[in-house]
C-alpha cells in the first residue's frame, strides 16, 4: 500500500461481505500518511452498493463524494488541473437521459 503516490478515495460499502469495510481500514492504515481516504458507503446493497440498480440514493451519495474527493484533490501541473475539472464536469453535468440509462 506503501507504492500508492496518488491522492485515493476508497468506499467500500458498509454491508459488504465480501470485502467489509475494516478490510479498506487496515489498507488505508497501510498507505503513506495523507494518501489514502476512507468513506463507507452507507447502502443496503453490500458488495453491489454504487452499481447497477435503482438507488436514486445510492447513485446520489456516490456522485456526491466522488464530485467532493476530486474538487478537493490538488492538481500537481496544469493538464493534472483540466483532468479534474472535466472529470468533475462529467460526474455534475450528466443529462438526465443519460444518467437514466447508466444506473438502471
Amino acid at each position: 500500500m506503501q507504492s500508492i503516490k496518488t491522492k485515493t478515495l476508497v468506499l467500500p460499502s458498509k454491508t459488504d461481505l465480501y470485502f467489509p469495510p475494516e478490510d479498506s481500514e487496515y489498507e488505508v492504515a497501510n498507505m503513506t500518511p495523507g494518501m489514502g481516504q476512507l468513506k463507507v458507503f452507507p447502502s443496503i446493497w453490500g458488495h453491489w452498493a454504487g452499481g447497477p440498480g435503482d438507488s436514486k440514493e445510492d447513485v446520489k451519495w456516490l456522485d456526491d463524494h466522488l464530485k467532493g474527493f476530486l474538487e478537493e484533490a490538488p492538481a500537481s501541473d496544469t493538464a493534472d488541473a483540466a483532468e479534474t475539472k472535466a472529470a468533475v464536469a462529467l460526474v455534475d453535468d450528466l443529462p438526465p437521459a443519460l444518467e437514466e440509462k447508466l444506473y438502471v
